[in-house]
């Protein structure tokens, strides 16, 4: 909760998404052979995406 202006109750909440790898599916990945690292990428893809959304949402807030 941030305090966004002069008067009480003038805040503004924030969510912010759990960046841990854990959270993002990405802890456990192997590239051993291609199906495992197309199978990653996927994964990291997708981690990066929610990230970027996550980022771009605080950016929403905060303009």
């Amino acid at each position: 909760m941030l305090q966004v202006g002069a008067n009480a109750g003038d805040n503004l909440e924030i969510i912010l998404t759990d960046a841990r790898e854990e959270a993002l599916g990405i802890d456990n990945l192997s590239v051993l052979d291609r199906t495992l690292a197309s199978e990653a990428l996927e994964r990291v893809d997708q981690a990066i995406a929610k990230v970027w959304f996550s980022a771009k949402s605080v950016g929403i807030y905060l303009y």
